[in-house]
C-alpha cells in the first residue's frame, strides 16, 4: 500500500470516529420518563395479621402487590397504585394532610387519585385507585 492510500483510509477512519462521537452527542440531556403503569390486583388482607398492624391505626399504610394501602384519618380504607405516575418512586401517605406523596420528586395526589402538585418537572397523572371492601377483619383489595 502506497503512503498516499494509508493516509487517505487513515482520514476516512478517523472521520468516521469524529462523525460518530457527534451524533452520540446528539440525545436529550433528559430521558423521558417511561409510562408507569398500574396493576390490576386482586387481594385479601387479614388484619389480625402482624404484617399489616398498620392498617389498624388511622394513619397506617402499608405496601402489598405494588399498591399502597392506607387507613384514612377520617376512617375507612384506600388503596392506590403504589409507584409514582412520573418516574415510579414508591409513594408515601401522609395523615396530616391525607394526601399520598412523592419524596423523589415532590408530586402530591389526593385520595382521589388526582395530581394536588405536579412533580418539580411539572409532570404526573393521575393515581389508579382501587376499591376496597372491609368484611370482619378481612379487607379486600381489586382493581
Amino acid at each position: 500500500m502506497e503512503r498516499k492510500e494509508f493516509l487517505k483510509l487513515l482520514g476516512l477512519s478517523a472521520g468516521a470516529v469524529v462523525f460518530s462521537g457527534c451524533l452520540g452527542g446528539c440525545k436529550k440531556d433528559k430521558d423521558d420518563p417511561k409510562p408507569v403503569v398500574a396493576p390490576t390486583v386482586d387481594f385479601v388482607l387479614d388484619l389480625t395479621a402482624t404484617a399489616n398492624a398498620a392498617l389498624l391505626t388511622p394513619g397506617g399504610f402499608i405496601y402489598q402487590e405494588m399498591v399502597i394501602v392506607a387507613h384514612l384519618m377520617g376512617g375507612g380504607y384506600l388503596a392506590v397504585q403504589q409507584a409514582c405516575t412520573h418516574q415510579a418512586t414508591t409513594l408515601k401517605y401522609d395523615p396530616g394532610t391525607n394526601t399520598f406523596f412523592c419524596d423523589n420528586h415532590g408530586a402530591e395526589f389526593s385520595t382521589a387519585g388526582a395530581v394536588v402538585t405536579p412533580s418539580s418537572e411539572g409532570t404526573a397523572s393521575q393515581l389508579k385507585v382501587y376499591a376496597t371492601t372491609l368484611t370482619g377483619t378481612n379487607l379486600r383489595v381489586k382493581g
